[in-house]
Formats: structure tokens, C-alpha cells, sequence
């Protein structure tokens, strides 16, 4: 699926005996083990041996630096997104205006698939943040990346001026959308509109998130934004922007009760950046999953 959105990473197949070499290929349980137990790992949140952390409750900003720092070099220097990817995530950017917006500040809002023992952070938390932004930046947007059909209507219910905010139309549900029974080109389309929602996220002026791959993945391919961004998933060493001074970020408990009013939302009507798997598409991943070697064939980004 690799080669769907990233370039090569050298010209070696592994699929195939290298002369005089053998490749060795570690099964899932001991590359994720490896993953969790190695100190240098490269890591969204507090796991494996970090995982002490989680308690404390506590954004601790050298710890995020360092693995930001580590996982920016390795993705600069060696993971290459393909440049449809690229060219749909600029046109997007520059049709829906964010280009010529004074400011962007990118908002996301992980729902769907958060496990129990971390804590959804819901978009009244969010509001304060986004609604001083807006005032204090004439002509500022709002980029909302979001996966919860739930969170997209309260943040556009909650937002002082929904006209400002854009967001792209990809697939919303209550549950992983990966682990639905959507079929492999379905969930490769799906990985396409996650990967776009997280370079446009790095497009963005300022960040506001929670703990989530996602948004990591945008300040890893923008380091900038580790000291222009909040995250809202911990309440102790918090960041606060200048332009937030005195203001008071206290969410009323009936703004941030759980609510399960829809089962499964599709998309929203537009047909020029819906990105649920048009028939164009699912012929595309056919044939790049169909190609033997080298890279894909050139992609036309749709809209």
C-alpha cells in the first residue's frame, strides 16, 4: 500500500532475494514490540516505556520535542509523498481560499477511534481557542480536520462564524472507518483523505489538537508548529498563546457530555471535494496495486 501515497524509499524490492543477500522481515508482534520498548522510537504519545507520563496529566514539551525533531528528520530525508497527494492537498488549500486567508489555524478533532483510557476531547473545548483566534486576526480561517460526523456539526454549531471555517469532505463515522467492512480500495482511498487532512493541518498558521497521529504528523512535516500549536488533551503545562491572555477556557460540563446522536454520517453533499471513493478512484488503486515495479502512474487530482 506504501507506494499509494509515498514514493520509493530506495529502489530495493523487498519482495525479492537480493543477490548473494537475503531480506529479513520481521513479523507485527515483534516490530510493534521492538516499537515500544526501544527508548529511540518515535513516538505520537505517551506509550510503551513513556507510558509512566500519561498520569501526570502533563504536556511535557521536551519530550514531544524530541521525538518531533527525530521523526521530522527521518520524513524529510527519506518519506516522499506522492505528488498527487501534494497536488490535491494545494488545490484544496487555494480553492477554498485558506490560501489568501491573513492566518489559518488548524483544528483537530479525534473521535471515532480514541480508546477508553484516553480522553476525547470534545469541540467545546476547542471553541475558546478558535473563537478569540478569529477575533483577534481579521481575515483568519479555520482548517477543522475531523473523523467524528458528531464533532463536525457541534464545531460548526459552537464556532462564532461557520462561514470561516473550511474542512474537507472525507469519510465520517462513529467507528474506525478502517476496521468497517469497506473493502481494501475503499480503505485506501480513506488512508488518501487522512494523509491530505494531516498535510493541509501542516499548512496552518497555528494548531490546536489532541493526542492523535495525525496532527503529530503535520508539525513533523512542519517543526515550526510544535511552538505555535496547543494541545488540549492534557490540562497541566498547557500552552498559552499570547493572544489568549485573559481569557477564560473554563467548558461548561453540559457542553462536554457525550453525545451519541448519530450512528454512521457519510460525507456531506459536494460533489467537487467529496473524497469517498468515486469510481475514477477505486480504477486508480486497481491499477497501482495491479503495477509490478517502479512507481505509479501519474495521478490527476479529482475536482
Amino acid at each position: 500500500m506504501w507506494k499509494l501515497y509515498f514514493q520509493p524509499v530506495s529502489a530495493i524490492n523487498a519482495k525479492r532475494r537480493m543477490r548473494g543477500e537475503e531480506i529479513q522481515e520481521l513479523k507485527k508482534p515483534e516490530l510493534w514490540g521492538l516499537h515500544r520498548e526501544c527508548e529511540l522510537s518515535v513516538r505520537t504519545y505517551y506509550y510503551g516505556t513513556a507510558d509512566g507520563f500519561r498520569q501526570e496529566d502533563r504536556f511535557r514539551d521536551d519530550w514531544y520535542f524530541q521525538n518531533r525533531q527525530w521523526a521530522s528528520q527521518v520524513l524529510w530525508e527519506h518519506v516522499k509523498v506522492q505528488q498527487s497527494v501534494l497536488d490535491y492537498a494545494d488545490m484544496f488549500w487555494t480553492r477554498k481560499g485558506l490560501a489568501n486567508a491573513s492566518s489559518v489555524i488548524g483544528v483537530h478533532i479525534r473521535g471515532t477511534d480514541k480508546k477508553e483510557e484516553y480522553r476525547k476531547v470534545r469541540p467545546a473545548e476547542y471553541m475558546p481557542y478558535v473563537n478569540r483566534y478569529l477575533e483577534a486576526f481579521p481575515g483568519s480561517k479555520v482548517f477543522l480536520a475531523t473523523d467524528s460526523p458528531v464533532f463536525l456539526a457541534d464545531f460548526l454549531t459552537l464556532v462564532t462564524d461557520a462561514t470561516r471555517v473550511e474542512h474537507t469532505q472525507a469519510r465520517r463515522t462513529t467507528g474506525n472507518v478502517f476496521r468497517e467492512d469497506s473493502g481494501v480500495k475503499a480503505r485506501t482511498v480513506i488512508g488518501r483523505q487522512v494523509l491530505t487532512d494531516s498535510l493541509l493541518l501542516s499548512k496552518c498558521s497555528f494548531l490546536l489538537k489532541s493526542d492523535s497521529a495525525v496532527s503529530e504528523f503535520s508539525i513533523y512535516w512542519n517543526l515550526a508548529l510544535h511552538n505555535n500549536s496547543v494541545d488540549l488533551q492534557y490540562h497541566n503545562g498547557r500552552r498559552q498563546p499570547h493572544w489568549m491572555a485573559g481569557v477564560d477556557v473554563t467548558v461548561p460540563e453540559a457542553d462536554l457530555t457525550p453525545d451519541d446522536r448519530l450512528q454512521s454520517v457519510a460525507a456531506e453533499s459536494d460533489p467537487e471535494w467529496s473524497t469517498l471513493p468515486t469510481k475514477a478512484e477505486m480504477e486508480m488503486v486497481d491499477r497501482m496495486l495491479d503495477e509490478p515495479e517502479g512507481g505509479p502512474p501519474p495521478v490527476e487530482p479529482s475536482g
